[in-house]
């Protein structure tokens, strides 16, 4: 179990983390160039480390899965 610690943007990147291992179809849309919203900034720990380290590898992990799909500097509406 991938726990967030509280930081909502945690929150979406662990849930993308658990989905994708159970092996279903994730599409993550990314406003900016690199995935993690305010992630990139919190001063808070994510799973015993920096938000930056759990964020980088966790970009990391969901970019190697083939049920992941990444779009980034895209806007959704709905």
């Amino acid at each position: 179990t991938i726990r967030a610690d509280g930081t909502p943007d945690a929150g979406r990147i662990a849930a993308a983390l658990a989905a994708a291992e159970s092996g279903r179809s994730v599409m993550l849309v990314e406003a900016e160039l690199e995935l993690g919203g305010g992630l990139r900034d919190e001063k808070q720990l994510v799973e015993g480390q920096s938000a930056t380290a759990w964020l980088k590898e966790a970009a990391k992990t969901l970019a190697a899965k083939p049920n992941v799909t990444i779009l980034r500097r895209t806007m959704a509406f709905g």
